[in-house]
């Protein structure tokens, strides 16, 4: 919804975050999957190359973005979290490390 607003290296970061919350709960959904799936009609990095990171890591990546595109993130996140109608402790330890 949002992610054509970040750059190419932005969306490729983004990408690797929401893999990462896919597979926080270690079980992938067929939601989780389709949702992920959808980000490849938005961005113009390839969804193929994503992959589990270390969150923190990658979240200081987007430290320097403004308040705007920092909300955009967190939305997106979110959505890939509930994706499965489901909130996992995991997620929600992820969550709160995007949020802080």
């Amino acid at each position: 919804m949002f992610l054509g607003e970040f750059s190419k290296e932005e969306q490729a970061i983004f990408l690797n975050l929401a893999y990462t919350m896919m597979y926080a709960d270690h079980e992938l959904k067929d939601d989780e999957r389709e949702k992920f799936q959808l980000y490849q009609k938005e961005v113009e990095a390839d969804i193929t190359k994503a992959e589990v990171v270390d969150f923190v890591a990658e979240l200081a990546k987007f430290q320097n973005l403004d308040i705007t595109k920092k909300k955009m993130l967190l939305f997106e996140l979110l959505g890939i979290a509930f994706a499965d109608a489901e909130y996992a402790e995991d997620e929600r330890v992820l969550m709160e490390q995007a949020a802080a």
